[in-house]
């Protein structure tokens, strides 16, 4: 009735705040990523990581599993989850073991690492990830791999990413009521690296701004490892509000308007029949000229305000890293997430930061995976965090035998059965 396919899959679905992603993937034999399907969904049901309305969040997930499957022919039984919320937050902690003169081992290294992650959270939180950030042997400090070093003790700091269990927990209810089992649930923003900083960004100091729809992640990555992150919800909402209420339509127009008539640079604001056609949908009658010049007010005031918001906090963690850590290596800083997407975003953030700045798109994604679609488009930044994982996961399991994910291919007989189960 169905068949087992010896392939190497990977699954991910990430729970963004305007939309839910899903990549299914091939690990080749040639050790490239094909990609078999690509799911987009909005996301209804959750917000900021709590689920409101569990219908809604099921139905959600239904459907960008749905159109995944289609595609690919393949029944999804497990995936890796991809999470972000105002909810998750990092802290540092420390690990000490003795080594009586003897060589570091890899057993070492898990005994210093879990008993750096053994401090007592209470029932609220639950850890997420640890990361190795720095070894120290006896007085030698900044170690990165201490495998195969001699010394007496040996101490280890690590940052743990830590996530309220609750949320957690519901998240898990939900799969395991859809009978989809989750192999690991991800912090969105831990593996962005991946697939985004160049040879000369891992060898220094980066910092990495995802704006969303709702909420907004600041990550720090110092010599390609996430070394600090902080979350705050402020995001690509607050202007579809500003719009909303100045403009006095919904919050569905007003999305709608930002997204394909948004602007930051008013040289760029297209003169064609399309304004027009919005015309229709106020309740007041505004020529085009004025509502071109209400909509970039209202636009760039609020994206200005929170681009501020965003170099403040980024000012303060950089003195903070130059004082405490002495990192005085070149800091860039790379714009990620839908509502980064907006034209003209570049020509502001120049002009109020005083980092090198760019936006960031998967281009190594983009060079190393094999295309099944004609449309190139879908790798924007906003599927950074997403294809960063399927990267990661990627040069884990790509020399392991068996599958990852493992899936069942879809026959005529396994159809039928079904049909008559159903009748």
């Amino acid at each position: 009735m169905f068949k087992y396919i010896n392939r190497k899959i990977l699954v991910n679905l990430e729970i963004g705040s305007y939309n839910l992603r899903s990549l299914v993937s091939e690990i080749l034999p040639n050790n490239k990523l094909s990609i078999l399907a690509v799911g987009i969904v909005k996301t209804e049901g959750i917000k900021n990581g709590k689920i409101y309305n569990v219908d809604l969040f099921i139905k959600c997930i239904k459907n960008v599993l749905n159109q995944v499957e289609l595609i690919s022919k393949f029944k999804i039984k497990s995936l890796f989850l991809l999470i972000s919320s105002s909810y998750i937050h990092c802290m540092y902690e420390n690990g000490m073991v003795l080594l009586k003169g003897k060589e570091v081992t890899n057993n070492d290294i898990l005994n210093v690492i879990n008993v750096a992650k053994s401090i007592k959270l209470s029932n609220k939180y639950i850890i997420l990830h640890t990361i190795p950030l720095e070894y120290c042997l006896d007085t030698n400090k900044g170690i990165k791999n201490p495998l195969g070093l001699s010394g007496l003790r040996m101490e280890v700091k690590v940052l743990l990413i830590i996530c309220n269990s609750n949320i957690i927990n519901n998240i898990k209810k939900i799969f395991f009521y859809l009978n989809i089992k989750i192999k690991k649930i991800i912090f969105s923003s831990l593996m962005t690296n991946y697939s985004l900083l160049n040879d000369n960004e891992k060898e220094s100091n980066v910092f990495i701004v995802d704006i969303g729809c709702n909420i907004t992640t600041i990550s720090f990555y110092h010599f390609n490892t996430l070394f600090y992150f902080k979350i705050f919800p402020y995001a690509g909402n607050l202007v579809t509000n500003d719009i909303s209420y100045i403009l006095n339509l919904s919050k569905l127009d007003s999305e709608f308007i930002k997204i394909n008539y948004g602007c930051l640079n008013i040289s760029l604001l297209e003169k064609n029949k399309k304004m027009e056609f919005v015309n229709f949908i106020f309740k007041n009658n505004f020529s085009k000229d004025i509502l071109e010049k209400r909509l970039f007010n209202t636009i760039k005031a609020r994206y200005l305000e929170l681009l501020f918001l965003i170099n403040q906090e980024i000012l303060k963690l950089y003195n903070f890293f130059l004082n405490k850590y002495k990192f005085n290596n070149l800091y860039n800083i790379i714009f990620i997430g839908g509502s980064s997407q907006i034209p003209g975003l570049l020509n502001c953030v120049k002009k109020i930061f005083n980092f090198n700045t760019r936006i960031g798109i998967p281009q190594k994604c983009l060079n190393n995976i094999s295309y099944l679609f004609k449309d190139k488009n879908i790798f924007i930044s906003s599927f950074s965090n997403i294809i960063s994982s399927l990267l990661y996961f990627k040069n884990i399991y790509s020399n392991k035998n068996s599958n990852f994910v493992f899936l069942k291919k879809k026959f005529f007989l396994y159809k039928l059965w079904n049909f008559f189960l159903n009748w």
